[in-house]
């Protein structure tokens, strides 16, 4: 093998020299003549040996192939053929022609009489007789039947039965396996030539030329993927398909990440959004096919780890196509580039949005295929990257349109972080381990222990455990959070007039309790800090916080004192330790923030009348020192007592 390999290599770098010296002995025609009539034999003797010489007849169909390769170009440059046939069109019509040359040679060389053979044997009856020993296990066991009318019977009456004697028959000529030249030459003849067609195109942006370029050899390879069949008895018989796969892959990566930022301001529009089309329906088409499509070796489909940079892929060109084009659409008719800037982000918004919402809540399984975890965690990360993209980089530009977009696009993070934790908090009958019984012991004395408070216990079903959080639900609540602080963020160091930092605190910290009133509901034994701490750090920490660094606004001092009061009253009607507490510091620390400049003037003039206070306040504690510890006591036991 290796000295066929070394021997093709060979040939091509003479076919080159050739092609090189001989254009002062032979001129344009000359030497195209000579390079196709040997490469043509070569491959008609390749195909010929195929049945004979299997290992010759793939090195010369290669040589052949790669001579009639070199030809193309050639051909292609002879003046008559250029002043009528563009370059690029030219060589890959060539190229393609050689290509169904090589598949019509191998198609005739399927139905060429073969000399492997295989010899097939039959199986024929044939009588033989059983020892006595052996007979007396057939007769029947009757009561009147000794051992010894037995072996008297077997002796006068042998028995026989048919055995099986192997006959060969006349060997039978197998089919013969197509030479792997063919599907390799034409994994990679195929993409280039329909490349080399694609530069040819009348337009005059570079820029243009080359993303159409791109698209059409990935779409070229993709559907060879699809269609090229080899037998499964070959050797590697999915490296073709495989192959070329990738190759779609690297191309349509480079297009859908590179190539719409520089074809936005084209001409002609309707050749933009062509352009802008054919990307998500080649992920798509690839996505099906690597849910259909089986190997070869194991007979069933692709691990779904290669279906994570189709997702990727489709979710990006669909939204960021689509948001390219309807901007620049609208742009004229509108006459105003931040209102259709504004609806275009709109429209990503609603797709990635869409993206998410499927890949965590809808869409697991179809009626031909499932969807696997690796797909809707990548549809939820992508989704999700791109909304926070879009979420901030609106939020910075100042004016109304955008910001109602950044608004617009936190809601729907926050609605869809909200359903999958208040779905992923109903239980699943999912089988539980029971404890082992433990052997029951008499009971013995024992120290009298304090008492403890009783929480109720989980009064989930028999047999049912709680619902784990999938990984795409996480990945969104993670892009949610960062969302969300990132806004808090902007609106601190880059204050807008229309959306205040309590805005974005205040909605996500109602998405946060919504949530953790509702796990508490369904989990009776989850008690309220870890259920309810995130909700109240956010609707109440954020506003307490900036209050003491900016001067004191109405709308957020009453805004801040009604959270904190109806968190105060919550926690005391319902028995719930969060929520009072958290309540009741903020509350203080609140009160003792706004009233603290009224403080401050009025010590700087009346000093002593804190010394008089304080005065009071320890000869009052000293006379009620015991009661006073038995109230506290009362009171951190009741407090601890709640949920």
């Amino acid at each position: 093998m290796l000295l066929l390999v070394l021997g093709v290599a060979l040939v091509t770098i003479a076919v080159l020299a050739f092609a090189s010296f001989a254009y002062g002995l032979l001129g344009d025609i000359g030497r195209a003549v000579s390079i196709g009539v040997v490469g043509a034999i070569a491959l008609a003797v390749g195909m010929a040996l195929t049945n004979r010489l299997r290992v010759t007849a793939e090195g010369l169909t290669w040589a052949g192939l790669a001579a009639l390769s070199i030809d193309a170009p050639l051909v292609s440059g002879i003046p008559p053929v250029t002043r009528t046939i563009p370059n690029g069109v030219c060589t890959g019509v060539l190229i393609l022609l050689v290509t169904a040359l090589a598949f019509g040679l191998r198609a005739i060389a399927s139905h060429l009489p073969s000399n492997q053979t295989a010899t097939v044997t039959d199986s024929q009856p044939n009588t033989q007789t059983i020892p006595s020993n052996a007979a007396s296990s057939t007769l029947p066991d009757s009561a009147g039947f000794s051992e010894a009318h037995a072996a008297e019977y077997s002796t006068e009456h042998p028995v026989t039965q048919p055995a099986v004697r192997p006959v060969p028959l006349s060997p039978v000529p197998l089919s013969p396996i197509p030479l792997r030249a063919t599907t390799l030459y034409a994994m990679c003849a195929i993409p280039l030539a329909f490349m080399s067609i694609a530069s040819s195109l009348p337009t005059d942006n570079h820029n243009v030329e080359w993303v159409l370029t791109v698209e059409i050899g990935s779409a070229a390879a993709l559907l060879f993927a699809i269609f090229v069949q080899v037998p499964h008895t070959s050797r590697y018989a999915d490296f073709e398909w495989m192959t070329s796969l990738t190759a779609a892959t690297v191309g349509l990566t480079a297009v859908t990440f590179f190539g719409y930022a520089l074809i936005m301001d084209a001409d002609p529009l309707w050749l933009v959004i062509i352009i802008c089309l054919i990307p998500p329906a080649l992920w798509a088409a690839m996505l099906v096919m690597l849910h259909l499509k089986p190997t070869a070796r194991t007979g069933s489909t692709l691990p779904p780890v290669n279906r994570v940079m189709p997702t990727i892929g489709f979710i990006w060109s669909l939204s960021a196509g689509s948001e390219s084009l309807l901007r620049r659409v609208l742009n004229g008719p509108l006459g105003n580039d931040q209102a259709a800037q504004t609806v275009a982000d709109l429209l990503m918004i609603a797709i990635t949005g869409f993206a998410i919402t499927a890949a965590t809540l809808m869409f697991r399984h179809t009626k031909r295929f499932t969807i696997s975890k690796q797909e809707r965690v990548s549809a939820s990360v992508i989704g999700s990257l791109m909304m926070l993209i879009v979420i901030d980089s609106d939020f910075t530009h100042g004016s109304p349109l955008p910001m109602v977009v950044s608004i617009v696009g936190l809601v729907v993070m926050l609605a869809v972080t909200a359903i999958s934790w208040i779905v992923a908090a109903q239980p699943t009958t999912t089988p539980v381990a029971q404890p082992a019984p433990q052997s029951i012991q008499q009971p013995q004395q024992a120290m009298p222990q304090p008492a403890q408070p009783q929480w109720p216990q989980s009064t989930l079903p028999h047999g049912t455990a709680p619902k784990p959080l999938p990984a795409e639900h996480i990945t969104v609540t993670v892009f949610t959070a960062i969302t969300s602080l990132t806004l808090i963020y902007l609106a601190v160091t880059d204050p807008q007039p229309y959306a205040p930092m309590d805005l974005f605190a205040i909605m996500s910290g109602a998405t946060a309790l919504v949530i953790g009133v509702r796990w508490m509901q369904v989990r009776p034994a989850l008690r309220s800090w870890p259920a309810l701490w995130p909700a109240l750090t956010l609707l109440m920490v954020p506003s307490l916080l900036i209050s003491w660094f900016e001067p004191l606004s109405l709308p957020r001092v009453l805004a801040l004192f009604a959270i904190s009061i109806c968190a105060l009253l919550l926690g005391a009607l319902r028995g719930l330790q969060a929520p009072l507490v958290y309540g009741t510091v903020i509350l203080v620390i609140h009160v003792l923030t706004v009233i603290w400049p009224w403080l401050a003037e009025f010590s700087r003039h009346y000093w002593w009348v804190w010394l008089l206070i304080g005065g009071v306040l320890l000869i009052a504690a000293a006379a009620r020192y015991e009661a006073s510890m038995r109230s506290m006591r009362s009171i951190a036991s009741r407090i601890s007592d709640l949920r």
